[in-house]
């Protein structure tokens, strides 16, 4: 090999360009460890990079210290974001260099991937409004009511499978503070699901005219009472027109006041004729004949 025997690393083996890789003073041809690493380059995967551990994690017989792509997912260590784990979609949900099947904590939330119950979606405040295990921002039936997706439930953290509406505002009752939409809060409504801004309550038991089967509070319902909006328990109708005495501008029928008044005056006429002087009903005929 032209080196003289005196400075040859392999004195009895040709090695022009005298490498030695462990730098131990034999050349690499005549080294049976040529990195020096404690493994015999016969069954050492990198036999000229130390690695004791002989680690090898995509198992292809190559060690990791020597191999550009460790985990053999077909992305070189340098570029791949998890250079050990194998992820050649190269996935990484926030963006910050650590792929996501290497990243404990895939959405950079502050909550582990473990126990956090929207790995992928942001939500600090882990939010699971059906306790389902599933927090909302990332559950397409937030509520649990089995209507999905959270888009077109009227009262998407709200159960309500019925997904009533009554004032059709397109949220549902269940949500809505004011389910009929005449102005008055539910809360103070007294009839909530029926709209009547006034809020007439004509026997003031709490409970609104519009929605209230018995508004005067008398025991008999509406559809049944002769007055309604009069309390009479009695339902007394004198005139039978059926609108009860206590709600009637004339509870006595016309012809009997009529035929009242025509008493009154037979009796007053009746009581004058009394107060006049005998002779003049005597003298009435004679007069007649002296006429005729």
């Amino acid at each position: 090999d032209t080196v003289p025997d005196v400075n040859d690393n392999c004195p009895l083996v040709a090695n022009a360009d005298q490498l030695d890789a462990d730098s131990n003073g034999i050349g690499d041809v005549c080294d049976t460890d040529d990195d020096n690493d404690g493994v015999i380059d016969g069954v050492d995967n990198c036999p000229l990079v130390a690695n004791s551990d002989q680690a090898d994690t995509d198992s292809d017989g190559l060690g990791d210290f020597c191999d550009d792509d460790d985990d053999g997912d077909g992305v070189v260590d340098q570029t791949d974001n998890c250079p050990l784990i194998s992820n050649s979609d190269q996935l990484n949900s926030d963006s910050d260099n650590t792929g996501n099947a290497c990243d404990s904590d895939d959405d950079d939330d502050g909550i582990d991937d473990g126990a956090d119950n929207c790995p992928l979606v942001v939500n600090p405040d882990q939010t699971d409004t059906d306790l389902d295990g599933i927090g909302d921002v990332c559950s397409d039936d937030s509520d649990g009511d089995g209507v999905t997706p959270d888009e077109a439930d009227n009262c998407p953290t709200v159960p309500n499978a019925d997904q009533a509406d009554t004032d059709l505002d397109g949220v549902g009752d269940a949500c809505d503070s004011d389910d009929d939409n005449d102005g008055v809060q539910d809360t103070v409504d007294n009839c909530p699901m029926t709209t009547n801004v006034d809020q007439l309550d004509t026997d003031g038991d709490a409970m609104g005219d519009l929605c209230d089967g018995d508004d005067d509070g008398d025991g008999i319902s509406d559809g049944s009472d002769n007055c309604p909006l009069t309390l009479n328990v009695s339902q007394s109708d004198g005139d039978s027109d059926g609108r009860g005495d206590a709600c009637d501008a004339m509870p006595v029928p016309a012809v009997k006041v009529a035929n009242f008044w025509a008493l009154v005056f037979l009796l007053s006429f009746i009581g004058t004729l009394r107060l006049l002087p005998s002779g003049v009903f005597l003298s009435a005929p004679r007069r007649l004949n002296l006429r005729s």
